[in-house]
């Protein structure tokens, strides 16, 4: 039988493979793309400089709580995992599954690998370095924004 623990891993593991997928849908991001750089390039320059400060400010700010919440949760866990250790809660860890939940775990192994493969490729395809830079020469107001948007970001 398995134990609390190994439900909630299980459980987990299955949310994240959920939201995965909802989000991986290449063709739905695509035309979500697209529909949006079509608004955005008929936006004035000084529209596009807005555009650009808030997605700066939103991102460094995005970035900053981000940061500190790993650190948070990583520092929480870390003290967590020693006094159970100290309590001797670690010392007999013994979590057997059965063949079909062995199973189970190994296929929603292979799903999440697979989907953290396509956002990994998404995300590198989207935010190609070479892709940016042209964009960064290509709209000057926007790339001031963001700076200017990210530089208040960071200061708040």
């Amino acid at each position: 039988m398995m134990n609390l623990f190994a439900w909630k891993r299980l459980v987990s593991l299955y949310l994240f493979l959920l939201v995965a997928q909802t989000l991986s849908s290449s063709a739905k991001a695509d035309n979500v793309f697209s529909y949006l750089q079509e608004k955005y390039e008929e936006m004035p320059e000084k529209g596009r400089f807005a555009a650009g400060a808030v997605a700066g400010f939103v991102g460094s700010r995005v970035a900053v709580r981000s940061a500190v919440t790993i650190i948070k949760v990583a520092g929480a866990a870390y003290i967590a995992t020693e006094v159970m250790n100290a309590a001797g809660v670690l010392d007999d860890i013994d979590v057997r599954l059965s063949d079909e939940q062995t199973e189970l775990v190994q296929g929603l192994k292979r799903r999440a690998l697979t989907l953290a493969d396509e956002f990994r490729t998404t995300v590198r395809r989207r935010l190609n370095p070479d892709k940016i830079k042209l964009l960064m020469e290509k709209d000057r107001m926007a790339t001031m924004g963001v700076a200017t948007g990210a530089f208040v970001g960071f200061l708040l």
